[in-house]
């Protein structure tokens, strides 16, 4: 069998031609086209993902996918797991499936109401056919699939920590600006967007609701995190005199948003106070640095670890 480095030309290839590319064979099938070769050492692997591992035909079709070469479709390993008859059931898979939901029911449910898990969210996590958990949802849960987001939405609003896929996008968005090239009012604004993900993610807003009553305030705030401080300095109307010097570095997000740099006050205060603040900037940085909250961006398949690991689900069980 020819060693290559690359797969022939099919036009200068007769069907039925076997090639060694790395440590996968090849060979040209009737429709012109090369796919891999069914050996016995891939027949082997095959059975170990899929019989002895109990992983599904994507994971397998996944796994034996090698870089830069023609990709596995799970469909192929669909055909081989037949032809050898190994092939799961697709109802006994469902079947297992609702043993698994109906055994971890109140852990699911917490999930979803404590935690504020959509369905979505929970079936990839949990590697679970989302029909068929939105339909245990309904039968066995009583939650409806058209108040999942909503639910969930409230729940995060209560609880805080787990935030929806669109303000996960938008916090890792949010940390990854140079806010050293942002103007002042670009840097307010995002100040001011950041604060209010922070303030829901860690519920600083518990006893009110924010709004035109209720601010969240900067003990820092965002003129002194982008100016120097100097007192002789003016700051009228909301219009920076040509004065004002920017500071060499700007605070960051991490740093002026920080929870200890926080408060939920009314908003007359809040006008009162302007743009004034009550804390250094380098007993802020102090006080972020010693504080065991630290504000990184969000890895959403570390926290859904770290939640599914609090809910202690019983494994699912493969056929």
């Amino acid at each position: 069998m020819k060693k290559v480095k690359q797969l022939p030309d099919v036009r200068s290839t007769e069907v039925g031609t076997r090639v060694l590319w790395g440590k996968r064979v090849y060979e040209k099938f009737k429709n012109g086209r090369w796919g891999f070769a069914l050996t016995p050492d891939l027949l082997k692997q095959v059975e170990q993902l899929y019989c002895e591992q109990g992983c599904n035909l994507r994971e397998v079709a996944a796994t034996l996918s090698l870089p830069d070469h023609p990709a596995i479709s799970h469909s192929q390993i669909q055909k081989i797991c037949n032809q050898q008859g190994w092939m799961r059931s697709h109802y006994g898979r469902v079947d297992s499936q609702i043993d698994f939901l109906t055994r971890n029911a109140s852990a699911l449910k917490k999930a979803h109401l404590r935690y504020g898990l959509t369905v979505g969210e929970l079936a990839i996590a949990l590697n679970i056919v989302s029909g068929v958990l939105g339909n245990f949802f309904v039968t066995e849960l009583g939650i409806a699939p058209k108040d999942g987001h909503s639910n969930a939405s409230r729940v995060r609003e209560k609880y805080g920590n787990v935030l929806t896929p669109p303000q996960r996008d938008s916090w890792n968005r949010f940390l990854s600006l140079d806010v050293n090239d942002l103007s002042f009012s670009e840097y307010q604004s995002a100040v001011r967007k950041f604060s209010d993900l922070v303030a829901l993610r860690y519920r600083l807003d518990k006893n009110h609701v924010r709004s035109m009553a209720y601010h969240v305030d900067h003990r820092v705030s965002k003129f002194y995190g982008y100016w120097t401080s100097a007192s002789d300095r003016k700051y009228t109307f909301g219009n920076i005199e040509p004065t004002q010097i920017k500071r060499s570095q700007v605070l960051p997000l991490e740093v002026i948003c920080h929870p200890v740099n926080l408060r939920i006050v009314d908003s007359h205060t809040n006008c009162v106070k302007n743009h004034k603040s009550e804390l250094t900037v380098k007993k802020l940085k102090a006080l972020v640095e010693n504080h065991e909250i630290k504000i990184v961006p969000v890895n959403w398949q570390k926290e859904m670890k770290a939640i599914l690991s609090k809910l202690k689900l019983v494994p699912l069980e493969h056929d």
